[in-house]
């Protein structure tokens, strides 16, 4: 089998002219990697697809040739990374459908600025933690949380207004201060 080095850009032997053809991933060096054709053809190829993936040993890739370069344009089988990134502004869109997001570990959101635009939001989870800054959120029709049980700890001032306010227990109401002003 011809080796090449990773300096060396294209197979030292049996270079077909052009054409595209599958290899498996021998060795990875920076973003390129070096592909085992089959028979004595190994060459290093570059990436050229629209999106950026990470090959390991082991993946099968396709490649494209002119006779003296080899570029990856495809994935067969692979374990690497997938990255999409732009300088400029990225859409993803359904234009006739959904457009579903997921990960088997974990689905990520980071940006300075997150804006959600929509008719209806639906969130379901066995549990929610939020760490906020600060928080506000207006209502302008009516507001209805139903819970297990409620517990809410402020540090410092709490403080409700409103027009009318009702209060209901069906056992016991307390109210502990050391000073309680009604009225």
């Amino acid at each position: 089998m011809t080796a090449v080095t990773s300096e060396s850009p294209t197979p030292v032997a049996n270079t077909p002219q052009t054409g595209v053809r599958p290899g498996r991933v021998d060795e990875v060096s920076g973003d390129r990697a070096l592909l085992d054709f089959g028979g004595d053809l190994r060459a290093w190829a570059d990436p050229a697809m629209a999106v950026r993936y990470t090959p390991v040993a082991g993946d099968e890739l396709l490649a494209a040739t002119d006779g003296d370069r080899f570029w990856i344009i495809g994935v067969i089988r692979g374990q690497g990374d997938v990255a999409l990134t732009s300088l400029g502004d990225v859409e993803v869109r359904s234009l006739a459908g959904t457009l579903r997001l997921g990960g088997t570990d974990a689905v990520e959101l980071e940006t300075e600025r997150l804006s959600v635009f929509a008719s209806t939001i639906e969130t379901v989870a066995k549990s929610v933690r939020e760490t906020l800054g600060s928080f506000l959120q207006t209502v302008t029709g009516r507001r209805l949380t139903r819970a297990g049980s409620d517990y809410r700890v402020v540090e410092g001032i709490s403080f409700e207004r409103s027009e009318r306010s009702h209060a209901v227990s069906t056992k016991e109401t307390r109210i502990d201060g050391s000073t309680v002003h009604l009225g």
